[in-house]
């Protein structure tokens, strides 16, 4: 257990994971270039800012899973525990150090669940990081490392996408907390009401 532990946490920042792509952004606008090299089973990024970047981004995956526990506590409601669990997978895979295609399918889930309850910002982005993800894996991921400006456009809105997926949930949960037992709420009150009706007619 402690290998594994230490090897995620030594290996180096992912081609396709979202502080690669912030770096990508930087050497874009300063001219600035990172160097790719292959270790850990993955092609990586190294640039004298992944170090800060890995932590602020560790912060950010700690702080969201936080904010999703606490609220599906403070709710308890089954869709509010659902809609954080989900999240904080999906946040793994947004502020981690490694963003492999496959973790996409975590997201699928999202897409059905999503859509069931209304929560269509929630599908459209999951459905949409599913898309570009399809797009660039297998085809397109040599342009990714010798940096194509589309190739790299494209990984980028699949990260932001997963991205605004954790900070809409956290908002749903945290901001939007009296809506998470809407559905909840309603069937319970057709259900007792039903049975109060039923009860009233057989008096």
């Amino acid at each position: 257990a402690w290998y594994a532990i230490h090897y995620q946490t030594a290996r180096p920042l992912e081609l396709e994971s979202t502080p690669a792509t912030l770096l990508y952004v930087w050497d874009w606008l300063f001219g600035q270039r990172g160097r790719t090299f292959f270790s850990y089973g993955s092609v990586n990024i190294g640039h004298a800012g992944s170090g800060l970047l890995t932590v602020l981004f560790g912060l950010l995956l700690v702080a969201s899973i936080a904010a999703l526990t606490y609220r599906a506590a403070r709710v308890n409601q089954p869709r509010a525990l659902i809609l954080a669990s989900l999240a904080a997978v999906a946040a793994f895979a947004a502020f981690g150090k490694v963003f492999s295609p496959q973790y996409v399918v975590w997201l699928f889930p999202l897409i059905a669940l999503g859509a069931a309850w209304g929560e269509w910002w929630i599908a459209g982005l999951a459905a949409a990081a599913t898309l570009f993800t399809k797009i660039e894996f297998p085809g397109l991921f040599n342009d990714l490392v010798v940096r194509k400006n589309g190739t790299v456009l494209l990984v980028t809105e699949r990260n932001l996408a997963v991205v605004l997926i954790v900070g809409i949930a956290v908002w749903r949960l945290w901001l939007g907390q009296e809506t998470t037992g809407t559905i909840e709420a309603g069937l319970h009150r057709r259900v007792h009401g039903g049975r109060r009706e039923a009860a009233s007619h057989r008096s």
